[in-house]
């Protein structure tokens, strides 16, 4: 493929030339074995002698533009991959940095509203016992965090789909990743039952953890498998 792109001018000048030069050298006296002169019609005769030339150029000029094409065509999805990945990646940082987390003492007064995904940290009762949430608010907290999952895992997915580069999908899992490792938090620590959860006087649950221990496996592998696929991928 290579050698033909290089050379594909001298090959058709070649060609060309050797078709129009065939006719003349296949009619001469020399050739009585090949007396194509006295065979019809001059016209039969230049058109006999040149259409192996003409196909043979034509079939390189197909092949090269069949190439030409899957390269454009590659280069149209690799251009739409990122364009898709970089909307989905301003969106999860969107809803990570504007994610609400309610904050409140574990006898459920002094209660106080952050901003940002990297607040679910602060919710982790083996470092901030003195940190708790409402149930209503947690309820609220992991609905917006199960979004935003399934937004990075689509993100994850479609990266290692897409025909872009190791370095740009580095460069994009590397963007993304800080918000996925705060949300995989949430899932963590609810799974281990790290977080205080003030219950609600309408509270129908023993153990409020026990509602959400499905989902939390579900999300806790996806994630897993997702950064184990991409860490191969792109190191």
């Amino acid at each position: 493929m290579n050698f033909l792109q290089k050379h594909i001018g001298c090959i058709v000048t070649l060609i060309v030339a050797l078709a129009f030069i065939a006719p003349r050298l296949l009619t001469l006296p020399g050739f009585d074995w090949l007396d194509l002169t006295q065979t019809g019609e001059i016209g039969d005769t230049i058109g006999g002698t040149t259409a192996p030339f003409w196909g043979f150029l034509s079939t390189i000029l197909l092949y090269l533009t069949l190439k030409e094409q899957q390269n454009f065509n590659k280069t149209q999805q690799m251009a739409s991959d990122y364009d898709i990945l970089m909307k989905l990646r301003d969106n999860i940082s969107e809803l990570s940095n504007n994610l609400t987390v309610a904050i409140c003492h574990p006898t459920g007064s002094q209660r106080t509203q952050y901003q940002g995904s990297f607040h679910i940290e602060d919710l982790k009762n083996t470092f901030h016992p003195q940190n708790a949430i409402e149930e209503d608010d947690f309820n609220e907290l992991y609905r917006n965090c199960t979004e935003i999952a399934g937004l990075i895992l689509l993100f994850f997915n479609m990266l290692i789909q897409s025909r872009l580069g190791n370095d740009i999908k580095r460069t994009l899992f590397y963007s993304v990743s800080i918000h996925s490792e705060r949300i995989y938090s949430l899932f963590d620590m609810t799974q281990h039952e790290w977080i205080t959860i003030v219950k609600n006087l309408n509270s129908i649950d023993d153990n409020i953890f026990g509602r959400y221990n499905s989902t939390n496996e579900k999300y806790l592998n996806l994630f897993s498998e997702a950064y184990h696929k991409l860490t191969e991928m792109i190191n």
